[in-house]
């Protein structure tokens, strides 16, 4: 008998060996655009379960009107990212409905110091994404201190690749700086900036993007530069 139970011991213990310890809680996080979604996959690793909630480029986020499920994921997220500067301001309506006092929220907008009524299309900064890294890093070391080692190292991987990026806006602006371009609207505003570009007609753009009409005088102004015609000097 004392033979069976010392073997039924050893068996227990050879089973519970071979079962892999169990790993932390995987984190949640709810990005409002897949752009934002996708260096928290990079840094997160298999520990986080990204949910984007527009990814289809032909998604408008102005008209967006968020379901049932999205609304439940926000309110069960440990960490929600949105584009902010009234860009997505239905998130900011499912987060103040859903009191979790643990959860992280981060704007992006407000990470670039830029508020309502300031050109919203902040993923086109080239510091945007750098301050992103830095900030997930640290919400998800604090969400799993166990794993903040892993989230610096895949950081720093992933800012090497963003480097690569700055050395081309570099490139191009060194050889394309003061370039008049125009726009209708101002989405490619912040790199165009970045470039040293001379972005005209700004005040048609932001008419545009505001949903309002553009005066006489920017309309032709604009119609000017399409047409070729020798650009005056433009009063920012």
């Amino acid at each position: 008998m004392r033979g069976l139970f010392l073997a039924a011991v050893v068996a227990s213990v050879a089973i519970s060996a071979s079962i892999p310890a169990a790993h932390a809680a995987t984190i949640s996080v709810v990005a409002a655009e897949n752009f934002w979604a996708e260096p928290v996959r990079a840094i997160g690793g298999a520990n986080v379960a990204v949910t984007e909630v527009l990814s289809s480029p032909n998604a408008d986020p102005h008209d967006y009107e968020p379901t049932p499920s999205v609304a439940k994921a926000v309110a069960d997220a440990d960490i929600v990212i949105y584009n902010g500067a009234d860009y997505d301001a239905w998130m900011e309506k499912l987060v103040a409905a859903s009191k979790a006092p643990k959860r992280t929220v981060i704007s992006v907008a407000t990470l670039l110091h830029r508020k309502a009524g300031d050109n919203p299309h902040v993923w086109y900064d080239p510091l945007a994404m750098p301050l992103l890294v830095d900030v997930v890093v640290k919400a998800l070391s604090a969400a799993d201190p166990a794993g903040a080692a892993g989230y610096a190292d895949r950081a720093s991987a992933y800012k090497t690749q963003l480097a690569q990026i700055s050395a081309r806006v570099a490139a191009v602006k060194a050889k394309y700086a003061k370039a008049p371009v125009t726009a209708t609207e101002p989405v490619f505003g912040y790199m165009a900036q970045a470039l040293g570009l001379d972005m005209r007609n700004q005040s048609f753009q932001r008419a545009v993007m505001n949903e309002t009409e553009p005066s006489a005088k920017d309309t032709v102004a604009i119609e000017n530069d399409l047409k070729g015609g020798a650009p005056a000097p433009e009063k920012k």
